[in-house]
């Protein structure tokens, strides 16, 4: 089992993925890849389209199970992000915000409510229908949800659809502030910080794998 790092300023694997396979509908998607997740750094999965990307973040997320490989986690408490939003169009912003937080179990949230909507501008808008919105506040508002989530491990997959870059860079300065650990999916290269962990798929595979400034391994064998 991976180990939950031994301090907030320790760099250790969270996930664990060993040469996992997928295959759907007889096509192989996923191709024997292999990586890690790191924490104490933006995780970055990053390839065009149809690279396989979609597909490992549901592997990941324990929505699809490979058909070979082994995953091991330092938590199993994870909220993700899809590719499309998972949203009640008949409701409110915020009635959906209660909505998945009742779901969740998670009373306190009200505090952080505010703040993360302030950074995805979209406070002014929660009274407002979800069908007055636009792609772009769909996606912030199923962002904002996700941020309310007391998951250790946060995938957000495809989280910048739909954003302008303004909206875009203050909300990586904010995963970058946050404590938990966090993987971001996104299908376009970027200028990345230099502890960033970027992984590059291609083709179903990892092509690079690159985790600057890495400090310390503390993993254990088990399961």
């Amino acid at each position: 089992m991976v180990q939950k790092p031994s301090s907030s300023n320790s760099k250790a694997e969270i996930i664990r993925c060993n040469y996992l396979e997928k295959s759907i509908n007889d096509q192989r998607i996923i191709k024997g890849i292999s990586f890690s997740i790191y924490s104490n750094c933006l995780n970055w999965i990053v390839g065009k389209n149809g690279c396989g990307k979609s597909t490992l973040v549901k592997i990941l997320a324990g929505l699809l199970e490979q058909d070979s490989g082994e995953l091991t986690y330092a938590s199993k408490e994870i909220a993700v992000l899809l590719e499309y939003d998972c949203l009640d169009t008949r409701m409110s912003g915020l009635d959906n915000i209660y909505f998945f937080m009742e779901l969740q179990e998670q009373k306190e949230f009200s505090s952080k409510l505010k703040y993360y909507a302030t950074i995805l501008d979209i406070f002014d808008d929660l009274e407002r229908s979800v069908a007055e919105y636009s792609k772009g506040m769909k996606r912030k508002l199923s962002i904002l949800i996700i941020l309310l989530c007391n998951a250790e491990i946060i995938i957000l997959d495809e989280p910048f659809s739909g954003l302008d870059n303004n909206i875009r860079e203050r909300l990586i300065q904010e995963l970058y502030n946050e404590d938990r650990w966090i993987v971001v999916v996104d299908h376009e290269l970027r200028s990345f910080n230099k502890r960033d962990n970027v992984i590059i798929m291609d083709n179903g595979k990892v092509v690079e794998n690159n985790c600057v400034e890495y400090k310390e391994d503390l993993l254990s064998s088990g399961t």
